[in-house]
């Protein structure tokens, strides 16, 4: 009775394994579905923000021609020109670090930035 009784823990630990196998391949199939329905998917990002209404791509070029304003007389100025006219959209402080003569002040007597300012 006791070879019995022993089996039938074996065959119920092996069915339970098996069981669990089961559960958990179907688990992992169904996150490996979810996380690739979820996905981020840049193209598809940028074509419905472009699509929006209130979408800010219709102002792109006109955010392009400000950058190229302040980039005049510049070299290689473009991420300092930029972070100016977002500065100056978004009404906020923007603080350029340099030894002098690398033109921090060039950015601040731009004929644009005085125009833009209200």
């Amino acid at each position: 009775e006791m070879e019995t009784s022993n089996t039938a823990v074996t065959t119920t630990n092996s069915d339970f394994n098996s069981r669990v196998q089961d559960a958990t391949t179907k688990l992992r199939a169904a996150a490996d579905a979810a996380i690739q329905n979820n996905a981020y998917n840049a193209a598809v990002e940028v074509e419905r923000e472009r699509g929006a209404d209130e979408s800010c791509w219709r102002y792109r070029s006109e955010l392009k021609s400000a950058v190229r304003r302040v980039e005049e007389g510049l070299v290689e100025r473009g991420e300092e020109s930029r972070l100016i006219v977002l500065g100056t959209l978004a009404r906020e402080h923007v603080l350029l670090l340099g030894p002098p003569g690398t033109g921090k002040v060039r950015f601040f007597v731009s004929p644009f930035i005085w125009w833009m300012v209200p």
